[in-house]
């Protein structure tokens, strides 16, 4: 067996974070992936974002190791929005992978790839973090058209005062739903998903 040695930053580690240097880069590391036949992934971080969401153009440096690469992706952690939407009492355990405007080889997926931290107990007694596929929640889980039915019938019975559509309302359909489907419409998670029940409904 033999070993490669590469050093892409050889010659270039006393220049700043400039495009030039990015471009170089970018271009040893492609002269490699050719040389041995093989796909190199480089894990990058950000310029400082102020708070919003990192697309691909916020790469620390130049835009020219962006345009050097097949396909790019980006991390962003779950907002505390998300969180709610998804039934969640914390985001903080919650982030999503996603192309982000840059994918030479297909076309880039219209859904989020997420992924939840949990904590693992290891035999030796210590307790680690670990990464997990995770599903957004469908708000129709559960529910049947039985459920639908029962829903159906529950409002027609207030045909003299028909709840309304608007969650703003005290008389929120939204409140016949949770009441018939068992889902606590007076918390932000289940008022979130009794509203995504109406608006498929």
């Amino acid at each position: 067996a033999s070993v490669y040695a590469f050093d892409p930053l050889a010659n270039m580690t006393d220049a700043p974070e400039t495009n030039d240097v990015f471009r170089r880069l970018g271009k040893r590391i492609s002269q490699l992936a050719d040389q041995l036949n093989c796909s190199i992934e480089i894990v990058h971080h950000t310029r400082k974002l102020g708070g919003r969401e990192a697309e691909v153009e916020d790469s620390r440096g130049g835009s020219a190791l962006i345009g050097a690469v097949r396909s790019a992706r980006v991390l962003n952690p779950m907002t505390a929005d998300e969180a709610v939407r998804a039934g969640l009492d914390t985001h903080i355990d919650h982030f999503r992978v996603e192309a982000a405007g840059k994918s030479n080889m297909a076309r880039p997926s219209d859904k989020a790839e997420w992924f939840e931290r949990i904590g693992v107990d290891l035999p030796n007694g210590d307790s680690v973090a670990a990464l997990t596929p995770w599903q957004w929640p469908d708000a129709f889980d559960g529910v049947s058209a039985e459920d639908a039915r029962r829903v159906q019938i529950a409002i027609a019975e207030m045909e003299g005062d028909p709840p309304r559509e608007s969650a703003q309302a005290k008389a929120w359909a939204g409140h016949v739903v949770g009441r018939v489907l068992g889902i606590d419409t007076d918390t932000p998670q289940g008022k979130e998903r009794a509203k995504q029940i109406i608006r498929a409904w």
